[in-house]
């Protein structure tokens, strides 16, 4: 039977360096990706509560500097996911 391991304080030392080590990764990851991994990186940022604020720091910059979508763009997509009649869905 799997038992996670327990929590020690002794380990908060080295959460400082584990985040700056994984968040330039997480930060690279959701710009080279796109849009999906776009919205994952700003749900982190929702969790200001409970994420460190290096992370809100880093990855506010993701809705700053996501890639825009033209309307043919948004247009084809829709057509794709939901049809050729998808503005007869919305009317």
């Amino acid at each position: 039977m799997y038992r996670p391991p327990s929590f020690q304080l002794s380990h908060l030392p080295c959460l400082p360096t584990t985040h700056s080590i994984t968040l330039p990764k997480i930060a690279t990851c959701c710009r080279t990706n796109g849009r999906l991994y776009v919205k994952f990186g700003l749900s982190i940022v929702s969790l200001a509560a409970i994420v460190p604020a290096q992370y809100n720091e880093e990855l506010k910059y993701l809705q700053v500097d996501a890639e825009r979508m033209t309307n043919k763009q948004a247009e084809e997509a829709m057509r794709k996911g939901l049809g050729e009649e998808w503005e007869e869905r919305f009317s």
